[in-house]
């Protein structure tokens, strides 16, 4: 099949380069607040891309925090993803919020967050998310969803649930914002901003 004639038409506010913040956070943080205000269903979604020495993978998650560090998310240290940071410590987001015609590409280092950070998230999650982590061998080959479920099932009677040390977070350090606007005749605003040094440089780009 062919979709040649799915299309729709863009809108939106246009992005002047001479008023954008200076600082792309400061950017991010204006749109993840208007996207919130709008009831966009999983705001904090995000596609991660990563690459391993011959192949690159994406996937998507949930970023649940960002700060002046950075954009952090968590997962199975033994995950695909995991195995690619470990091999390319470097990776990508891509945010996507069609109902708003917008999205936010950014490129930047991997590293792992702190274990306290870890450990304060994993205790804030649902209890039947925590065992998830517990017994899910993320990526691996399995017969079924039953031995989990048991497992699951049999460890509830536990009263302390420690987050296991093959689960926790990791950081992205952005090198690299772009934002994008969707417009009227494919006519859209791309506004890049790139670090240099402590700095960074703010650029349009051609749609």
């Amino acid at each position: 099949m062919d979709l040649f004639e799915e299309r729709r038409e863009y809108t939106g506010i246009h992005m002047d380069i001479e008023t954008v913040p200076t600082l792309p956070l400061d950017l991010f943080s204006e749109w993840m607040s208007e996207i919130l205000d709008f009831g966009v269903s999983d705001p904090s979604a995000a596609v991660l891309s990563t690459c391993s020495e011959q192949k690159v993978s994406s996937r998507v998650v949930l970023i649940k925090q960002f700060n002046e560090e950075g954009f952090v998310f968590f997962t199975n240290y033994l995950s695909k993803k995991s195995k690619d940071i470990h091999l390319n410590p470097n990776a990508s987001l891509l945010f996507f919020w069609p109902s708003c015609n917008k999205q936010v590409r950014v490129e930047g280092s991997v590293k792992k967050t702190s274990e306290e950070l870890s450990d304060q998230y994993f205790s804030r999650r649902p209890l039947n998310s925590r065992l998830a982590a517990i017994f899910s061998q993320q990526s691996e080959n399995i017969e079924s969803m039953d031995f989990i479920k048991d497992k699951i099932l049999d460890f509830k009677k536990t009263i302390e649930i420690e987050r296991p040390d093959n689960w926790g977070g990791y950081v992205i350090t952005p090198e690299l914002f772009e934002f994008w606007q969707g417009h009227e005749n494919r006519l859209h605003d791309r506004i890049q901003y790139q670090k240099s040094g402590k700095k960074w440089e703010i650029s349009r780009l051609a749609p």
